[in-house]
């Protein structure tokens, strides 16, 4: 068996036990739950979780510090208004945990700049086409669709 196909069927087994742990709590899925049923060596979503709690009260030690720092804002007068944006921001890739720099610094260095402010367009991105895909399933499908191209087009321009 492929791994590709290795993979597919241990997503579908984590994706049928948290269905399965949804209707067993009366249609309700909590992390609580989910952690609960991890904990089992056997359960197909054990793996998914950190169990040294040495390396994961230090991952979650790392998760607060990045809340901590994205906590501070920072004062920009512009124009016509002031704004308040975080004081530090990462400039790295998605995947990569580059670090922090404050946006002053940051924005005093053109290429910089542009890698924080295509960040944080690909993630509006993916929140607006997140928020238009759930819609979709409540039955608000398309309200969004201009949203998403306008974001898509600056992306585009941006790239290019």
């Amino acid at each position: 068996m492929t791994d590709n196909k290795l993979k597919l069927r241990g997503k579908q087994a984590k994706a049928d036990r948290l269905q399965w742990i949804y209707e067993d709590n009366g249609n309700q899925l909590e992390p609580e739950s989910v952690v609960a049923d991890a904990a089992d060596p056997d359960s197909p979503l054990h793996d998914a979780f950190i169990w040294d709690d040495t390396e994961a009260a230090h991952k979650y030690r790392l998760d607060q510090a990045r809340g901590l720092i994205r906590w501070v804002k920072y004062e920009s007068k512009l124009v016509s208004h002031t704004v308040s944006v975080p004081k530090y921001v990462s400039y790295g890739t998605e995947q990569a945990d580059s670090g922090y720099e404050s946006i002053e610094d940051v924005a005093k260095d053109v290429a910089k700049s542009e890698q924080v402010f295509m960040r944080e367009l690909r993630a509006v991105q993916g929140h607006l086409e997140r928020a238009d895909s759930i819609g979709g399933s409540l039955g608000y499908d398309g309200k969004l669709k201009k949203a998403v191209s306008c974001v898509n087009k600056l992306l585009d321009e941006m790239s290019g």
